[in-house]
């Protein structure tokens, strides 16, 4: 009975090791879970400590192929084997017995040996299995390996950092959530693009960038630094005492690689050396003396500084987590000579918004390192806040997002600082904001007014002199073909009125009965010219005959989309659609709400309104429909500002149009009206408004009663 029990064991092994050793990832996968499965089970269900011992050898033989009876075992199945041993080792004991403590290091030199293998995701298992032994055994893997390691680094960094064929290209454009039109967030980060690739987070495979197949200096140092991360994160803590300068100056030493994998991952290997030295309040870290990140602090922080502005999302927010542990290892006392230089970049990363990973992190590390502190910190070193942003803001070939995060950094200071701090650069920020207004992407215009408008209301007396160069500007945005910048544009400016008064109002006033009158110069042909148009004069203008979605994508295009030359308006990129008519209407009637919120504008715009309720009438161009939907979703808001009484005198000019909009085949506009009617009946009450339907036009009741029981989305 025995000998029959162990012969089921024998081949529930061999079974368990045919799926690790296989050639596809599945089989692998499932041979781990059927490993972890085994190594769980008590003894008499068949597994217990023995299978580790007989399993163990297999596994480093296979992984190191040093199987006698067969040549170099290949890639699939040394990965495979290296993924059994990483099962295998946290059910060794090697300070309890002396067979599982020679296993254990046999695993470690099989491991150290395997980081020079010449397929990427071995290396990566080796690197795994490395970690998995400092998570068992304590620091004790990563003293013997530390220098094996180092030398790896130090070797490759003497090597050239990218052969010269592989100077990677310029990142891809960012996605349209904040920036341009039709790009597609790359969510994946650095995957390998090949199908079926079984690495996340990994560089493409070896030899797809250059078809050569040969291992590059770079993928190698990327896996040594991989590998190095994986060993911090098991020691935890318990590394603290054996982190000192020369690990650390080597770490550093790659941060500034021009392969950005090798700078992510040697920022992630930086942050995990440093979390174990996360100070506690009582440790000895607590001396600047001995403190090991203090000590390279210098070096670190310019590292840190490009990190946080590196054009790769996923690099920027690899040193976004360098930063939170570079803040989080230092004594408070010990931050300050740090702040000049990170805290201008922190603070711009919350508002980078290409990339939500790196604003929600950034957002976070700001609350774990300043607190509730952040306003003083910010207000102390200012002057350098100031100058980033201002040199972020001015870099028309830089980062789009970067240059719409710096304009709203520069709103967020007007509007949350101390004004006697704030007004002596208030003029420099202002001249900074006028330049963005002229910037060639939409989302930078559209932050650079909305903190124009913050800035002018909190220093009006300043900003007066600046009030005839702004107002052009506020003019040209309101009449923009993005409706968000529209809408961006009649709130600032309703803002600069609500500051400056009268002089203000009076140009407000003007430009609201220029767009709402010139609606009627709406050609009927031009409703979606802009689109068409622009994308023509693009692929003839580049040259290139590539499909549109592809020079979107395309990094050598959008390089070329930079600051207006201009110094009145805006450059001719030809991906900016053409304003319209109908365009500068639609941003005076959320001009005309927003002014009707500031008490002193109340009797101008409500001798505004029939302007409006002309421009309604016009519907010989098609996107005619699109006006009529901001007309009903404004109204209700109109009514709240002006009050019931007056806006029953103003209310049955626009009854037809509303009707009108709720019949029409456009879903958007119909839903709009829908809602608009059923706010209104709120408002004036029920009885009232079909009244004055009924005075109106008797016909609309039915549309009307039949509303009512239509639930608004």
């Amino acid at each position: 009975m025995a000998s029959a029990e162990s012969g089921a064991d024998e081949d529930e092994e061999r079974r368990i090791m045919s799926l690790l050793l296989g050639p596809g990832k599945m089989e692998r996968d499932r041979g781990a879970v059927e490993l972890q499965r085994l190594l769980n089970s008590g003894p008499g269900d068949g597994g217990g400590g023995g299978v580790h011992l007989r399993l163990g050898p297999q596994l480093l033989a296979s992984a190191g192929s040093l199987i006698p009876t067969s040549v170099a075992s290949p890639c699939e199945a040394r990965l495979g084997a290296l993924v059994g041993a990483k099962v295998l080792v946290p059910h060794l004991h090697p300070n309890e017995n002396r067979c599982e403590a020679e296993l254990a290091e046999a695993a470690r030199d099989v491991a150290l040996r395997t980081l020079d293998d010449p397929e990427t995701r071995v290396r990566v298992a080796a690197g795994e299995v490395l970690g998995a032994l400092c998570r068992q055994t304590g620091v004790q893997t990563f003293l013997e390996s530390r220098e094996v390691l180092l030398d790896m680094i130090r070797s490759s960094i003497e090597q050239s950092p990218v052969p010269a064929d592989e100077e990677e290209a310029p990142p891809p454009p960012p996605p349209p959530s904040s920036s341009m039109l039709l790009d597609v967030p790359d969510k994946m980060g650095p995957l390998s693009r090949r199908r079926g690739s079984e690495l996340v987070g990994l560089r493409p495979l070896d030899g797809e960038r250059g078809g050569s197949g040969a291992v590059t200096v770079a993928s190698r140092l990327e896996t040594t630094l991989r590998c190095l991360r994986s060993m911090a994160d098991g020691c935890g803590t318990a590394l603290q005492p054996h982190v000192d300068r020369e690990l650390l100056l080597v770490v550093i030493s790659v941060l500034a690689h021009r392969d950005r994998y090798v700078r992510e991952a040697g920022f992630a290997a930086c942050a995990a050396i440093m979390s174990s030295c996360i100070w506690d309040g009582e440790s000895e870290f607590e001396r600047e003396d001995m403190n090991p990140v203090f000590a390279v602090g210098h070096e670190l922080c310019g590292h840190l500084a490009k990190g946080l502005e590196d054009t790769w999302s996923q690099v920027r927010l690899a040193a976004c987590v360098a930063v939170r542990k570079f803040f989080l290892a230092l004594p408070e006392k010990s931050r300050n000579a740090f702040y000049p230089q990170l805290l201008p970049r922190m603070c711009l990363n919350r508002y980078y918004m290409v990339a939500e990973g790196v604003r929600l992190y950034s957002q976070e590390t700001w609350r774990q390192v300043a607190g509730a502190a952040g306003v003083e910190l910010v207000e102390s070193h200012l002057e350098a806040a100031v100058a980033y942003y201002e040199k972020v803001a001015l870099d028309a070939d830089g980062d789009a997002a970067a240059r719409e995060a710096s304009c709203s950094c520069f709103g967020e200071v007007a509007a949350k600082l101390s004004h006697c701090v704030v007004r002596p650069h208030t003029g420099r920020m202002l001249k900074v904001l006028l330049t963005c207004f002229r910037d060639d992407c939409w989302p930078v215009r559209d932050a650079a007014c909305m903190a124009c408008g913050s800035l002018v209301s909190c220093f009006p007396d300043e900003s007066r002199s600046s009030l005839p160069e702004m107002l052009p500007l506020f003019q040209r945005s309101l009449q923009d073909s993005v409706a968000t910048v529209r809408q961006g544009a009649a709130a600032a400016l309703a803002c600069v009125v609500r500051s400056m008064g009268s002089d203000a109002l009076a140009a407000a006033i003007h430009l609201l009965e220029e767009g709402l009158a010139g609606v009627q110069q709406q050609p009927a042909t031009g409703a979606g010219a802009g689109v068409g148009a622009g994308v023509g004069v693009a692929l003839e203008s580049t040259g290139d005959n590539r499909p549109l979605r592809q020079i979107f994508m395309s990094a050598s295009y959008t390089q070329r989309i930079g600051r207006s030359a201009s110094t009145t308006g805006w450059s001719d990129n030809p991906f900016n659609k053409p304003t319209l008519p109908w365009h500068f209407a639609d941003g005076c009637i959320h001009l005309l709400t927003e002014l009707a919120q500031v008490a002193e504008c109340v009797s101008a715009v409500i001798a505004a309104v029939p302007l409006a309720a002309e421009a309604c009438q016009y519907r010989h161009y098609e996107s005619h429909v699109c006006l009529l939907e901001t007309v009903c979703k404004q109204l209700p808001l109109l009514a709240k500002a002006v009050g019931k009484k007056s806006f029953k005198a103003l209310l049955p000019d626009f009854l037809e149009p509303v009707f009108y909009a709720l019949e029409c085949e456009n879903s958007l506009t119909s839903s709009a009206s829908s809602q608009c009617l059923n706010q209104l009946g709120s408002i004036l009450g029920p009885n009232v408004l079909r009244a004055m339907v009924q005075q109106l036009n008797p016909r609309f009741l039915q549309h009307l009663d039949a509303n009512v029981y239509i639930a608004p989305f």
